[in-house]
């Protein structure tokens, strides 16, 4: 985790309310990553 920076979870959700991603990024950076609910798909993204 970088220094002194704060971890943004959200979480992504069908009509249906059930979770269908995980998207996690650094405040003040513009790296983060998504990863889809199997955690199969994790995609390291530039913000």
């Amino acid at each position: 985790m970088p220094e002194g920076k704060t971890l943004h979870v959200f979480t992504i959700r069908d009509k249906n309310g059930k979770v269908t991603k995980t998207k996690e990024f650094y405040v003040g950076t513009r790296t983060g990553k998504i990863t889809d609910q199997e955690g199969k798909k994790v995609k390291e993204m530039k913000l």
